[in-house]
C-alpha cells in the first residue's frame, strides 16, 4: 500500500546551490529585498544600480561556467551601449561587463585547484600589474580608488583570457561565442546603412554602439573582426560568407574609421601562415583598406595630420616628448610613473572637462581631474590650434594614448609587466593548434598598435572582443590530442575490451 502523498509533494522545489538548505520562501524574500533595494537605487544613486545589478547577476550565475559570464559581458558591451545611449537605462549599466569579466576570473580561480601553465602565467602577470599600480599609488599619493578602477579597465582582456583558460568552454559554447560575435557584427549592417542615409558618413554611423564615445571607430573594429571571422573562423563551404564579409568591410569606410582601416592590413596579414582564405581575398581586403585611406574623401585631413606630425608640434609626437621628459625627471617617476590614471590614459582624460566625465566611472565615484592631464591637454590644444572646449578634431592629434598612458601612469615597471602580458599571449597563440590562432594573432597585433594611436586598451567594447577571440585561439580545438590526453587510459581500456568482444 502506497503512502499518502502530500499536497505539495508534486510541486517543484527550488533550492539555490549557494544557500545550504535554502527554501523557496527564503529565496522569495531575498528577491523582494533586492528588488526594493534596486528600486531605491535607480531613484537615488547610479553607482548603487551598478553594484546591485552586478551582485544580482553574480548570485544568479554562481554555478554557471565562466564562458556564460563572458557571453553576458559580450552582449552588454555591444548591445547595452546602444540602449543606454537612447536613455532607456542608466549610463553606468553599460559598464556591467567589467564586473562580469572579473567575476568570471574570480570564480574560475576558486573552482580550479591546479592552474594550467599558461593560465598561471597570465594570472601572475595580472597580479604584478596590480602591484605596479599599487606601488605607483603609494609613491604619488593619489586616491585609493584610482588604481582599482584603472586596473579593472586596463586588465579586462587579460581577465577574460584567464577565466576562459581556467574554465574552458565546451565545444558548443565556443561555437556560441564565435557565432555571437559574427551575428552581432552582421546585424550592424542594416543599422549602419540607415544611419548613413539619414545623417551621412562619419561619426553618426555607430550601429548599436551609439553613445559609446567613439562609436564609429568601435563599430568599424567590430565590422572588420566579423569579416575576418566569417572568412577564417567559421567552417568553410558556405558561399554566403563572402558577400557578408564584403558588406562588413564597407562599414569602416562609411563610418570613417581611419584608425581601423590603417591597422586592418595588420590583422589580415599577421596570421597569413595559418589556415585562412586564399591570397586573392587577402589582397582584395588590403586593396580596399588602402583605397579607403588614400582616396575616400579623407585625404586632406590625413595629409594635414602627417604634416603636423612631421613638425612634431602637436599630437602624439608632442605628447610622447612631454611624457618622456616628465618621466625621466626623477628616478621614481621613471620606475613607478606619475600615478594610475593621472597622465594621458583614457581613464585619466575621462575626468578632464569636455570629455566623458559625465558618464564615466571615475567621475561618478568622485575622483578629481588630474592637473597633469589638464595641463597636457591645454598644451596640445594650443599646439594643434583646436578649441580647448572640444575634442582635438582627430584622434591622431589627440593627447590620449593608452600605451603612453601605461608608461606615464605606471612607469617602466607597469609598462614592462603589460608588455610581458602581450608577449605571453602572442607566444601562446604562435604555438596553438586552434583554427583561430592566426586571426587572434592578427587581432592582438592590431590591438597593440591601436593602443598607441588612441585609447583602445581601455575601451571595453573592443577589449572584450580581443579577450574572447584570443582565448578561443589559445584553447586547443575540440577533439584534439590536448583534449583527449586526460582520457588516454580510458580509451585504451575501451579499445581492449572491444577487441576481446570481437574475439
Amino acid at each position: 500500500m502506497m503512502a499518502p502523498r502530500s499536497s505539495h509533494q508534486g510541486l517543484p522545489r527550488f533550492r539555490p546551490a549557494w544557500i545550504p538548505g535554502g527554501t523557496a520562501p527564503l529565496w522569495i524574500c531575498i528577491c523582494i529585498f533586492v528588488s526594493l533595494l534596486l528600486g531605491w537605487a535607480v531613484a537615488e544613486d547610479q553607482v548603487l544600480v551598478l553594484v546591485v545589478v552586478s551582485a544580482a547577476l553574480a548570485l544568479a550565475a554562481l554555478d554557471a561556467p565562466a564562458s556564460l559570464w563572458i557571453f553576458a559581458a559580450l552582449l552588454f558591451t555591444i548591445v547595452g551601449r546602444g540602449i543606454v545611449g537612447l536613455g532607456l537605462l542608466p549610463s553606468l549599466v553599460s559598464y556591467i561587463d567589467i564586473p562580469l569579466c572579473w567575476g568570471a576570473l574570480l570564480l574560475a580561480l576558486i573552482r580550479r585547484r591546479q592552474l594550467p601553465l599558461l593560465a598561471s602565467r597570465v594570472v601572475r602577470l595580472v597580479v604584478l600589474l596590480a602591484v605596479a599600480a599599487g606601488v605607483s599609488t603609494l609613491f604619488n599619493g593619489t586616491e585609493l580608488l584610482r588604481p582599482v578602477i584603472y586596473l579593472l579597465i586596463l586588465g579586462q582582456p587579460f581577465a577574460i583570457v584567464g577565466a576562459l583558460l581556467l574554465d574552458p568552454p565546451s565545444a558548443r559554447m565556443r561555437q556560441v561565442l564565435l557565432s555571437s560575435i559574427v551575428f552581432l557584427a552582421v546585424i550592424q549592417i542594416p543599422i549602419a546603412v540607415v544611419q548613413f542615409l539619414q545623417h551621412g558618413e562619419g561619426d553618426p554611423v555607430q550601429g548599436t554602439l551609439y553613445g559609446a564615445g567613439a562609436g564609429a571607430h568601435l563599430l568599424s573594429a567590430l565590422a572588420v573582426i566579423g569579416a575576418v571571422l566569417l572568412l577564417q573562423g567559421l567552417p568553410r563551404g558556405k558561399q554566403w560568407r563572402i558577400p557578408l564579409a564584403a558588406l562588413l568591410a564597407a562599414i569602416p569606410v562609411i563610418a570613417d574609421g581611419k584608425q581601423v582601416l590603417a591597422t586592418a592590413p595588420l590583422l589580415l596579414l599577421v596570421g597569413r601562415w595559418r589556415t585562412g582564405p586564399s591570397l586573392t581575398i587577402r589582397l582584395a581586403f588590403l586593396a580596399v583598406a588602402v583605397f579607403a585611406i588614400g582616396t575616400y574623401g579623407h585625404l586632406h585631413p590625413t595629409q594635414a595630420y602627417l604634416r603636423t606630425a612631421e613638425t612634431g608640434q602637436g599630437g602624439k609626437p608632442l605628447v610622447a616628448r612631454l611624457v618622456w621628459h616628465d618621466a625621466t625627471s626623477d628616478p621614481a617617476s621613471l620606475l613607478f610613473g606619475k600615478g594610475p590614471a593621472t597622465t594621458v590614459s583614457r581613464t585619466a582624460f575621462a575626468l578632464v572637462p569636455g570629455y566623458l566625465q559625465n558618464s564615466s566611472i571615475p567621475s561618478t565615484l568622485g575622483l578629481k581631474p588630474s592637473p597633469y592631464s589638464t595641463q597636457i591637454r591645454t598644451i596640445n590644444a594650443e599646439a594643434t590650434g583646436v578649441d580647448i572646449h572640444s575634442y582635438e578634431g582627430t584622434s591622431f592629434n589627440s593627447a590620449i594614448s593608452s600605451a603612453l598612458g601605461v608608461f606615464g601612469d605606471l612607469g617602466v615597471l607597469g609598462a614592462l609587466v603589460y608588455a610581458c602580458l602581450l608577449a605571453t599571449l602572442f607566444l601562446g597563440l604562435f604555438s596553438s593548434s586552434s583554427r583561430l590562432a592566426g586571426p587572434a594573432m592578427g587581432l592582438l597585433s592590431m590591438y597593440f598598435v591601436l593602443g598607441f594611436i588612441y585609447d583602445w586598451w581601455e575601451e571595453p567594447a573592443f577589449t572584450v572582443l580581443v579577450g574572447i577571440i584570443v582565448s578561443l585561439g589559445l584553447l586547443a580545438p575540440s577533439g584534439s590530442s590536448r583534449d583527449r590526453r586526460p582520457n588516454e587510459h580510458t580509451d585504451l581500456l575501451a579499445s581492449t575490451q572491444q577487441s576481446h568482444r570481437a574475439r
